[in-house]
């Protein structure tokens, strides 16, 4: 097995806990946020207790990373922020749902 073919299994293989939104008809939509350069990315996590310790009670699904990262490419998103140390309403949005992370 090629040293490529190694990491886009890896890639594949890896899960991540995404935080959502859920729409009122319970559509998921995986949360993004951007960074104080003003760079969009997905924000996930390593575990269930990350993600508690930032967003308690958040909505979340596990995904692969390359699904996220499927999911995020026709956003132009290519970055995924796992485990973001800071994350804070973003106030200069109208969405007070966009966080900022670091």
């Amino acid at each position: 097995m090629s040293a490529r073919h190694q990491l886009e299994e890896h890639h594949r293989m890896k899960t991540l806990v995404v935080p959502v939104r859920r729409s009122p008809l319970g559509t998921l939509t995986p949360m993004t946020a951007r960074q104080q350069s003003g760079t969009r990315v997905g924000i996930a996590f390593s575990s269930i207790a990350a993600l508690e310790a930032v967003q308690p009670g958040r909505d979340w699904i596990r995904l692969s990373e390359g699904a996220l990262h499927a999911l995020l490419a026709p956003l132009d998103i290519v970055t995924i922020q796992v485990d973001p140390q800071l994350i804070v309403a973003d106030l200069r949005s109208s969405a007070p749902d966009r966080p900022l992370c670091a």
